[in-house]
């Protein structure tokens, strides 16, 4: 790992899987065009000032975020648990988090382990689509 990306990743009580993964978001967005200068992790977001009535003005912290371009939240499902269907844990979890993230982002990454995604691989694939559908919604 370079120092500039060192630099550009923040993090606290995350697992090393967590940390890894942010920065894999970080590099892929490099290999996509962008500069590292505009990418940010665990920047504090601003919600859209012309929100609708009964969202939330909660500022939010996406993992890796790129203004108005791409907002990547990573999970490793760790700690996620604690009901009866971690995926549905999941998407309520991103549920709640979409309420304060600006609409002008035009992409959103979810980042899963690979293990993951390929143990429950149905139920994820039913879930991309439920949150697909409340993303549109939402904007």
């Amino acid at each position: 790992m370079k120092t500039e990306h060192f630099k550009t990743l923040v993090y606290g009580s995350e697992s090393d899987e967590h940390i890894y993964l942010k920065y894999f978001a970080i590099r892929t967005l490099e290999c996509q065009g962008h500069n590292l200068s505009q990418i940010r992790c665990e920047a504090t977001v601003n919600p859209d000032n012309n929100e609708t009535e009964g969202k939330s003005k909660v500022k939010r912290r996406p993992d890796v975020y790129i203004e108005n371009n791409t907002i990547v939240e990573v999970e490793t499902l760790r700690g996620k648990a604690y009901g009866e269907n971690v995926f549905l844990d999941l998407i309520q979890d991103i549920s709640i988090k979409i309420d304060g993230w600006p609409s002008q982002a035009k992409y959103v990454w979810l980042v899963l382990p690979g293990f993951e995604i390929a143990r429950n691989y149905y139920q994820l694939k039913k879930n991309t689509r439920n949150f697909r559908r409340k993303i549109k919604r939402e904007i």
